[in-house]
């Protein structure tokens, strides 16, 4: 019995599914969780930034199969990188 695990992205209420092709179009693709034995910090982060309860996705809940799409880590960096410079240059300008 050799079944093929389905993978599907993790983040929030994203519906990015292997089994849909239409929602990986415009190179949308699925990228694994980072390894808690070489990136435990990262790895922390992504759990946190996906936005689910944890008794939904948790450190014991997730196993090698877990990913997020390129879509949503585009838009999590997009929206860290505003938060960012918002933060550098808050008052500066009126």
């Amino acid at each position: 019995m050799n079944e093929k695990m389905v993978l599907r992205c993790a983040w929030g209420t994203c519906n990015v599914d292997e089994r849909y092709p239409e929602r990986l179009r415009n190179g949308v693709r699925l990228i694994f969780f980072p390894k808690p034995k070489t990136n435990l910090e990262k790895y922390l982060r992504w759990i946190k930034a996906c936005g689910r309860p944890h008794d939904q996705l948790n450190v014991q809940r997730i196993n090698k199969h877990k990913t997020v799409c390129s879509k949503v880590i585009y838009q999590f960096t997009c929206k860290m990188q505003r938060k960012r410079l918002k933060k550098k240059y808050a008052g500066k300008y009126i």
